[in-house]
């Protein structure tokens, strides 16, 4: 598991080069005894991204089912376990690959989200490279009130207006909708949606979505939408992510974007590698740039098959109702310490959106 600062000294996120790794056995883990010593500490604990399927045997896993939703046969096996203190959080990015479900089981949980035609307000960022996780460089967390009193006056709130949300008909997934029970879904945006334009953001303020997760809540994340998790309280949640048709194209575009990590991880000193990699490719230096390049090739070569896949979105019923979204301030952002130097600087020019659709783009045309 990871621990953080719950007030770090420096204004960029904390990415998970700035926390520490740990190991609790789980009994400290769900004590309220410990995640009290923890914050008392001024740290926060999570144990996050871990897949229910190697922690949990297969009985265990087939409870996580998401069958209800209209996705059978999905299961804990395809599930992964977020479980963390207040305060613990995830930074704002945006997933290359597939939609989310995330189902909150205990505690709760404070959800900010983007469409992705905001990007360009987000300031995006491939450092830390990770594969499939583009990063803003803003920081969200005084966005998340982690006041325990005033937050639970707010739930109280939340819960005396849920009961009143009601609808009769199916909804749009092109939209923001609740349901009574306060489950969530943020829908992607319609040509004609007249909520999200760029008229919408001013030099401080984007429209975004700012939801609370609480337990039996499920937040559907659609393709691409941008967002920022923090804890409000000792949380537990699950969550799944589903294949769409457009990662076919997505994952010629991270090859892409990985090749590029590679060749200058492979020459760059251990602190600039330090800089450039999250954690989890520290190893990436390493690797045959070969192999990487011949993958890319072959992958542009049957884009066109795999894309015919169809999405199967989630079933959610008649009784999921419009959110509201709201103009949300932008804080300011902050890069990490080295990525001014010169071939990080022009790694993260390279990498952008519009250069590697662009890259990609000649790869499809040479196939055709």
């Amino acid at each position: 598991m990871r621990t953080g600062k719950l007030h770090p000294p420096f204004k960029h996120p904390q990415w998970e080069r700035y926390t520490q790794s740990t190991v609790c056995p789980w009994s400290e883990l769900l004590s309220p005894e410990h995640h009290q010593r923890w914050l008392d500490r001024g740290d926060w604990v999570y144990c996050d991204y871990n897949y229910i399927k190697d922690i949990f045997d297969a009985q265990i896993c087939e409870k996580f089912s998401w069958s209800g939703l209209g996705l059978k046969g999905r299961d804990g096996a395809d599930s992964t376990l977020w479980i963390g203190t207040q305060g613990a959080h995830t930074p704002c990015h945006q997933d290359s690959y597939g939609y989310n479900l995330v189902a909150q089981l205990h505690g709760t949980k404070t959800w900010i989200l983007f469409n992705p035609k905001q990007s360009k307000f987000l300031h995006p960022t491939r450092i830390p490279y990770e594969e499939s996780s583009i990063w803003s460089k803003i920081n969200f967390t005084s966005l998340v009130d982690i006041n325990p009193l005033k937050r639970r006056s707010d739930e109280r709130e939340t819960q005396n207006s849920s009961s009143k949300r009601r609808t009769t008909s199916k909804p749009d997934l092109s939209h923001p909708t609740i349901t009574p029970e306060r489950k969530h879904t943020i829908g992607q945006d319609s040509p004609n949606d007249p909520l999200v334009h760029d008229q919408d953001c001013t030099e401080n303020l984007v429209e975004g979505y700012r939801v609370v997760l609480k337990p039996g809540d499920v937040l559907y994340v659609p393709r691409n939408w941008w967002h920022f998790v923090s804890n409000n309280s000792f949380a537990i949640s699950v969550n799944t992510w589903v294949e769409c048709a457009e990662d076919s194209e997505a994952r010629i575009n991270e090859a892409l974007v990985r090749l590029q990590a590679a060749q200058l991880a492979a020459n760059l000193s251990s602190e600039e590698k330090r800089v450039l990699l999250n954690p989890n490719e520290d190893d990436l230096d390493t690797c045959d740039i070969k192999h990487l390049a011949d993958m890319t090739l072959e992958l542009s070569k049957n884009c066109f098959d795999l894309a015919k896949k169809e999405t199967l979105l989630p079933e959610v019923g008649g009784d999921w109702q419009p959110l509201k979204p709201e103009p949300l301030p932008l804080p300011h952002p902050f890069q990490a310490p080295g990525t001014e130097r010169n071939l990080l600087k022009l790694f993260e020019i390279n990498s952008c959106q519009s250069v590697i659709q662009a890259a990609a783009q000649q790869l499809y045309n040479s196939h055709r």
